[in-house]
């Protein structure tokens, strides 16, 4: 979702008066995604929008980056060290909402094409987030639920949660070698933390 953004800077600092916001979808589709039919470029931009939906802000942070990041707190990091705390301050229709977009705008990326190897791995790595975005999501829908001590659905969820995270962390790690020299488990272990947070509630530790 950052691509944008760079494209964006680089046409301002090469010329201000020139710059043209409109035509950012279609250079995005042709010098960036390598995508003739412009889905890509069109989930870019609006994923990178979603956040809007919470109704919440916080200075340099999102939830649905935060959330699904966020150490256990013994490990006293700052790292996204507000993640788990941002249910409490979300509604949960605001949190369903987008949810909702996201997979919205998911659908809208499958219907891209790219034509270079590149444009097919930026495409994979914005589903992956968005698909973690929609974990942090579930996180905080599920936290609301522990909050509530609402225990069946605590545990449902959990399994739930478990499943979906297990698969992410499996294509996550195959994934990681595309991009990366280093193997995948250096990489910041944020999956298995929250995996743990469900198995705790799914085991009633």
């Amino acid at each position: 979702m950052s691509w944008p953004l760079y494209v964006l800077g680089a046409s301002l600092s090469w010329c201000g008066e020139s710059c043209d916001g409109r035509v950012l979808p279609a250079v995005l589709s042709r010098d960036v995604f390598d995508d003739p039919t412009g889905y890509a470029a069109s989930a870019a931009l609006d994923l990178g929008l979603a956040h809007i939906q919470l109704g919440y802000r916080e200075p340099n942070c999102t939830p649905l980056g935060a959330v699904i990041a966020a150490p256990p707190p013994k490990l006293r990091e700052i790292f996204c060290r507000n993640g788990l705390k941002h249910f409490a301050r979300i509604a949960p229709e605001n949190i369903r909402d987008a949810r909702e977009e996201i997979e919205m705008q998911r659908a809208i990326l499958r219907r891209a094409a790219p034509t270079s190897t590149t444009g097919k791995v930026l495409a994979t790595e914005l589903d992956l987030a968005a698909r973690l975005a929609t974990q942090s999501c579930d996180f905080m829908l599920w936290q609301r639920e522990v909050a509530a001590g609402r225990l069946p659905e605590v545990r449902r969820r959990a399994r739930r949660g478990i499943a979906a995270l297990t698969g992410l962390q499996e294509e996550f790690d195959s994934f990681w070698p595309v991009r990366n020299r280093s193997v995948a488990f250096r990489h910041w272990p944020f999956l298995k933390w929250r995996i743990a947070d469900y198995c705790d509630a799914h085991t009633g530790r």
